[in-house]
């Protein structure tokens, strides 16, 4: 196996090594060789001898071990375009030499080990454990939606990495991590970098060093290693190169698998959404691949990109991070719209968290989304894309800085609207409900609202009076004046359904009033 100059420096740290002129990328070095006077030097072996010895050299070696220096040494290895890892004098030369044998028997060992597991097709996750043995530290690869893949096993991260507890939980790279990336203005580069790059963010953070993958010019996942447990250099860098493309050929395989099944699910999808029909064995057996069956529920969300996420070019780094919030999802990019359709967590409470985490996302970015109902009909899809943008667009009008809009939460304001373009939304009203409305609006009372909140409540005397903020025998006193002007039977549960549905008709028609421009 083939090293470098800076994996030499990080090995031999003890002795306070300076680099000179030498790449952090690329492995050239395939052995190493004591220097002598000899003509010719082999241009793939580094050759390890004093200062002295070496500027007496009329043609010097490409790659030099240099133990000790002086003043001239930098302009010498300048002149001779040298690239040198340079020791103190009082360094033992033979200590350093086998050092060095050390170094690459030890990763000689490794590649021949990796290698042999590739070929033998092993396991995605048993190469990540030989990947791990490089560095002594965690590695593990995500995809280009920054999901999960795969990780090693025999390094395992600590209990105290917060950010990789909220990748394992969720499934996805730490939001977290990521937003401290964005601000750091590091995305692009990680997403764009066809070398390794070394990334410290903070103290709080594990340093961690990422090789991506591409197919073509699309990057298709990422590779990294976390530090844990030995530190982690910028030095390592060519290495990580070197381990990440040893798995190359296993990554674009599992890339090909999920890809082919992934672009028939966002066929289906866009299909349905422009009205198409798809047989429902086709539907269903395409989700199966992802394992995805009508006996869970399911949501479809709608993120319209920001006009400043399309001019900053921030648009791809905040889809990724929506879909980061999520840890099963398919999403489709559709006229500068962001669908995604989720599988709802059997856990309510971490469904909860997720939305919460997306809205506060969408706050920061002045971006907003539509959710729908739950549903677990694919057949469904074109439907329920309708209910988000619908819960997009009442919920943009009436409570603009919400940002997250629920259907459910939006579902009268929708059906009165579709309503109020047939017919008459009063119409629907019952008479003797027109007539308390009537009286409040002669009388500046609030006996409708209070008929409303008494008949959500089911007529509860004590959960109306502390809702409405009133006493008991306040409430009492309003309900009778209610019978006496309306002459209602709350006993029948027809009349407390017409009752409660027109007290939400009149509401919403008087919240239109107040919505009405001058």
């Amino acid at each position: 196996m083939k090293l470098n100059l800076a994996v030499f420096a990080y090995h031999l740290a003890d002795y306070a090594p300076r680099l000179y002129d030498s790449e952090i990328h690329g492995l050239g070095v395939a052995d190493v060789r004591f220097l002598d006077r000899q003509e010719t030097f082999l241009s793939e072996s580094v050759y390890i001898g004093m200062w002295d010895k070496l500027q007496a050299l009329i043609k010097p070696p490409f790659y030099v071990v240099c133990i000790g220096r002086d003043e001239t040494t930098d302009r010498w290895l300048e002149e001779h375009g040298v690239k040198a890892l340079i020791l103190d004098s009082e360094v033992e030369l033979n200590e350093v030499f086998e050092r060095l044998q050390d170094i690459f028997q030890h990763y000689n060992r490794l590649e021949s080990e990796l290698l042999e597991a590739v070929l033998c097709k092993e396991p995605l996750n048993v190469l990540l454990n030989i990947c791990a043995k490089f560095f002594a530290n965690p590695t593990f690869i995500t995809d280009a939606a920054l999901c999960l893949v795969a990780t090693c096993d025999n390094f395992a991260h600590p209990e105290t990495d917060r950010a990789w507890q909220e990748t394992i939980e969720s499934g996805r790279s730490s939001s977290e991590l990521l937003l401290l990336m964005k601000r750091k203005k590091l995305t692009n580069l990680l997403n764009t970098s066809r070398k390794a790059e070394f990334v410290n963010v903070g103290e709080n953070y594990s340093k961690i060093i990422c090789a991506n993958y591409f197919d073509q010019e699309v990057r298709i996942a990422t590779f990294t290693v976390s530090e844990a447990y030995t530190p982690l250099s910028p030095l390592q860098a060519g290495l990580v190169d070197h381990v990440a493309k040893l798995l190359t050929a296993e990554v674009r395989k599992q890339h090909k698998a999920s890809s082919r099944y992934l672009f028939a699910i966002r066929s289906n999808i866009s299909n349905l959404l422009h009205g198409q029909k798809i047989d429902e064995a086709i539907l269903k057996t395409n989700f199966a691949h992802i394992g995805w069956t009508d006996q869970e529920d399911y949501r479809l969300l709608k993120i319209p990109l920001t006009t400043a996420e399309l001019a900053d070019g921030t648009a791809g780094h905040n889809r990724k991070i929506y879909e980061s919030i999520f840890p099963h999802y398919v999403s489709l990019d559709l006229n500068e719209v962001l669908i995604l359709v989720i599988r709802c967590a059997r856990d309510t409470e971490a469904d909860k968290r997720r939305f919460a985490e997306l809205k506060k996302h969408l706050k920061n970015e002045n971006a907003a989304c539509g959710v729908s109902k739950t549903f677990h009909d694919f057949d469904m899809l074109g439907e329920e894309y309708k209910l988000a943008n619908a819960a997009l667009e009442i919920g943009s009008w009436k409570y603009p800085k919400e940002a997250l809009y629920f259907y459910e939460d939006m579902m009268l304001e929708h059906l009165f609207s579709e309503g109020s373009r047939i017919f008459n939304l009063r119409s629907l009203c019952h008479d003797s409900v027109l007539r308390i409305a009537e009286h409040d609006q002669q009388n500046n009372s609030s006996l409708l609202q209070t008929l409303k909140v008494y008949l959500l409540q089911e007529k509860s005397l004590l959960a109306a009076s502390q809702e409405l903020h009133i006493h008991r025998n306040t409430l009492v006193y309003r309900l009778g004046k209610i019978e006496q002007i309306s002459g209602l039977d709350l006993n029948s549960p027809l009349i407390r359904l017409q009752g409660i549905l027109s007290c939400l008709i009149l509401e919403y028609l008087n919240g239109l009033e107040e919505k009405a421009p001058d």
